[in-house]
């Protein structure tokens, strides 16, 4: 598993797994998690639990900085019960591109229409 992988390969990889673990002490929002979540592969993480997506939406294990508690989950195939369904289904509502596009149109959608509207009363009254 040496080298570069493209994001192809990398996805296949990642679905083949029972589980994705993260030592990690340093992250913002990794995309790796979503990248698992979209094949349905829960994460089990060391120290990161971005706004407790872990507990909310059965995506994984946190592990809140316990080595002993993330060697348990690993030993006793903790992973095994989350629903791959679900996790896919996390990814699609927040994250796909096209429900974030409309997220933000329907955000931005009454301030544009208002402006629109102020726009074309001013023209009319020119």
């Amino acid at each position: 598993m040496k080298g570069q992988k493209n994001h192809k390969e990398t996805l296949e990889l990642i679905s083949n797994a029972k589980a994705l673990i993260n030592t990690s002490y340093y992250e913002g929002f990794p995309n790796i998690y979503l990248e698992a979540w979209s094949t349905g592969v829960p994460v089990i993480s060391l120290t990161f639990n971005p706004g407790n997506l872990f507990n909310t939406y059965k995506l994984g294990v946190f592990c809140n900085s316990d080595l002993n508690r993330m060697k348990q989950s690993i030993e006793t195939n903790e992973a095994d019960q989350f629903d791959k369904n679900e996790m896919k289904a996390y990814v699609k509502e927040f994250h796909d591109f096209k429900s974030a596009a409309e997220r933000f149109v329907n955000a931005i959608a009454p301030e544009v229409i208002s402006h629109i509207a102020l726009i074309i009363s001013i023209k009319v009254l020119f």
